[in-house]
């Protein structure tokens, strides 16, 4: 629905995710139920720098090491980790109402898990700055290609809408 300069509409991910979107000149104001984990295996980065307001539930974030502030890291005594399909060392961190999360677009993270109930966020993206993508062992793949190899997701629905709504 277009209000002059703003659109809002409503985008459904199935069972994974689902979302209220108004688009202004300076980015989104969005709300997203998630109920699912991340179904990729590898972490993701977002097209726009965000501020997110979990405001019920909760999840937990897969991140890269180098993301955790050493004031963290002496605060909370977080485990590093690493794998193969992660390409990096990483950590978890648990995100519960009420709490906030900034993140950079190219910030790559990944959603483990969600509580029962799923989580609840308000967030607050600027325009956008780059293609959205995965952070895989051959580096940065963009979405578009990352799901034409088979991986999970529906970025082609994703693209598809936030195109209309970036280029309308």
């Amino acid at each position: 629905m277009k209000l002059g300069p703003l659109t809002f509409y409503r985008h459904d991910l199935g069972d994974y995710m689902r979302r209220w979107i108004l688009v202004h000149p300076w980015g989104t104001i969005r709300v997203h139920h998630i109920m699912k984990p991340d179904g990729d295996p590898h972490m993701h980065s977002h097209p726009f720098d965000f501020v997110s307001f979990i405001f019920r539930g909760g999840y937990v974030e897969q991140l890269p090491e180098d993301r955790l502030s050493s004031r963290e890291k002496m605060l909370r005594g977080y485990a590093v980790m690493a794998d193969a399909d992660a390409h990096c060392r990483y950590f978890f961190r648990t995100l519960r109402a009420p709490a906030v999360n900034r993140s950079k677009g190219d910030a790559p993270h990944r959603i483990q898990s969600v509580d029962e109930g799923g989580a609840w966020t308000l967030v607050f993206s600027g325009t956008r700055v780059r293609e959205w993508g995965f952070f895989t062992r051959d580096g940065f793949v963009n979405g578009r290609e990352y799901t034409s190899r088979g991986n999970k997701g529906d970025f082609e629905a994703y693209k598809k809408k936030i195109d209309e709504v970036y280029h309308s």
